[in-house]
């Protein structure tokens, strides 16, 4: 009896000492404070280093896909391109002894239409990253990050198509003389009369037939050929595969002639140039009726 009335006020006064209960609690409590506060702290460094490996996989991305756009590498250099990127913008954020560079996949997909070529990139690092001691302290050891970035980039030919169809005048006034000489036969050959004289019977005044020299000029039509020539030859420049040029064209005199129509490069319209002759009168609204309803 002496023994059980004796406990009865220890364990009285254990219980009423605030003192050694606040001392339990804090004991008991101290874990899961640790814990918070590591996470509250981690929490900042996660979202912080997630941002910047954002940031590194975003700008990666442009910039592999920008030098396969410019030729500046191959799509086989691209993955060693986009690694080394990222590594040198992470450089000053990753803990010792990370190697990101063999954390990072690289994925280049080529999509070609025409003469035109894009890149779509896609460039995905990760790292694990040592949390810190008071989450150590409860057991956590490291937090798997990750992200992913994809960027689109290339470059095209383009070129806009033409459709030409000419109106020619064949008229008979393009056999007239121009005032340039001929380049390739400056001078030609003319008879004309010379020593007029007296017949034998001394009843009339008589010529010699002479032949004499003088500049050769173009005609009009010959300066037509020419000048269509050299159009020809800058549109073939151009076009060498005749893919976005059409040529035609129609000639008149007092009438006019079956047009030479629309197709693709110049051989056709070259040909129907060459073969015109001057001659006739002029009319030219036929004509250039059927050149305007060609191209409309």
């Amino acid at each position: 009896m002496m023994s059980t009335s004796f406990s009865h006020p220890c364990l009285r006064r254990m219980f009423s000492d605030r003192g050694g209960n606040f001392g339990i609690m804090t004991a008991i409590l101290m874990p899961v404070l640790l814990g918070a506060a590591g996470m509250a702290i981690q929490v900042g460094d996660i979202l912080l280093s997630k941002q910047q490996l954002q940031e590194a996989a975003d700008s990666a991305a442009l910039a592999t896909a920008t030098a396969l756009a410019n030729g500046t590498i191959q799509t086989s250099q691209a993955e060693t391109f986009a690694r080394n990127f990222v590594a040198g913008q992470m450089a000053n954020y990753l803990q010792s002894g990370v190697d990101i560079t063999s954390g990072t996949a690289v994925n280049v997909q080529t999509t070609t239409s025409g003469k035109s070529t894009s890149y779509q990139v896609t460039v995905s690092p990760s790292y694990d990253l040592a949390v810190n001691p008071l989450m150590q302290a409860v057991g956590f050891g490291t937090q798997h990050l990750s992200t992913s970035g994809t960027t689109t980039s290339g470059h095209s030919q383009s070129q806009g198509s033409i459709s030409m169809f000419l109106a020619l005048d064949k008229s008979g006034s393009m056999g007239d003389a121009t005032a340039t000489v001929n380049a390739d036969d400056p001078t030609e050959s003319f008879t004309y009369d010379c020593n007029p004289h007296l017949n034998k019977k001394g009843t009339k005044i008589i010529y010699d037939t002479c032949t004499g020299s003088r500049a050769h000029y173009y005609t009009k039509i010959e300066a037509l050929k020419i000048a269509a020539g050299n159009l020809f030859g800058q549109l073939n420049s151009a076009d060498p595969n005749a893919e976005y040029v059409r040529t035609g064209a129609v000639s008149y005199d007092i009438i006019q002639y079956s047009p030479s129509s629309l197709a693709w490069g110049t051989a056709g319209v070259t040909s129907y140039v060459n073969a015109l002759q001057a001659s006739g009168g002029t009319n030219s609204s036929g004509a250039m009726s059927t050149a305007y309803t060609s191209l409309t």
